[in-house]
């Protein structure tokens, strides 16, 4: 007597085109996303480059195999937020979605490479996120007030004195 069951030919048909139809999906969003991999794997090698510099300018000790597993991480995350934002494009049937996901993870990733590159050319930044932030929120009408943006060690700049200094 044998373990194994016959399958019908109804239920054989059934899973191969389950599979078929997944296996589709998942094509069309991984050619559908494949132009933002190739844009946030050069984001990623641009911030080795420009990270590796500002180490260099600020005399630290650069160790390949950790700048190896950063970068090997960070392409694993960013893939895994490509899908997340192409899954969840899907789900909700919101082809905004992906991009909107890609839009907020690449900004950071950007944030980060020009904080660098700026560093290499002798510009020390900090805060260059919440300047980025202050400067949109004005843009936009909202109140960013309670945001300060630090110019020295120990010195701070609120909204009011900024529109001061710039009138």
């Amino acid at each position: 007597m044998s373990v194994m069951t016959e399958q019908s030919s109804t239920q054989v048909i059934a899973e191969g085109s389950v599979a078929t139809i997944i296996a589709v999906v998942a094509h069309n969003t991984f050619f559908a996303m494949l132009p933002y991999m190739i844009v946030c794997l050069c984001i990623i090698i641009l911030d080795l480059y420009y990270g590796i510099r500002a180490a260099r300018k600020r005399g630290e000790e650069i160790r390949v195999s950790r700048a190896a597993r950063r970068t090997i991480a960070k392409i694993f995350e960013y893939l895994c937020w490509l899908l997340i934002g192409a899954g969840l494009a899907v789900a909700f049937d919101a082809p905004w979605l992906d991009k909107t996901i890609v839009g907020a993870v690449l900004g950071i990733e950007c944030i980060s490479m020009f904080s660098n590159a700026l560093y290499c050319k002798g510009y020390k930044i900090k805060g260059l996120d919440k300047a980025l932030i202050k400067k949109i929120g004005q843009k936009e009408g909202i109140d960013t007030s309670d945001i300060e943006i630090i110019k020295e060690e120990g010195t701070t700049t609120t909204e009011e004195e900024n529109h001061g200094n710039n009138q």
